[in-house]
């Protein structure tokens, strides 16, 4: 199981697994900005006009909806 505990020191991620239970540091997602959500586009279909993209929101998938993904510190590229 895992939990998001934000305060304003930071945010910190709380694992429950097989009895133990770990916190992990979490930083904002910079895929959505720590919305949750992202918007994306979904095709339509228009059999007279060939159809058109449409723009929805979406969970993001990078922080799973909770706006937050676990910090790993400095990561090399």
């Amino acid at each position: 199981m895992r939990s998001l505990s934000v305060t304003a020191d930071g945010a910190v991620f709380s694992f429950v697994a097989h009895g133990q239970r770990w916190e992990e540091p979490a930083k904002k997602c910079t895929v959505c900005h720590g919305d949750g959500e992202r918007m994306a586009e979904r095709p339509v279909v228009d059999y007279v006009n060939g159809g058109f993209l449409s723009e929805v929101n979406v969970t993001c998938e990078d922080c799973e909806g909770y706006g937050y993904v676990p910090d790993h510190g400095q990561e090399e590229e």
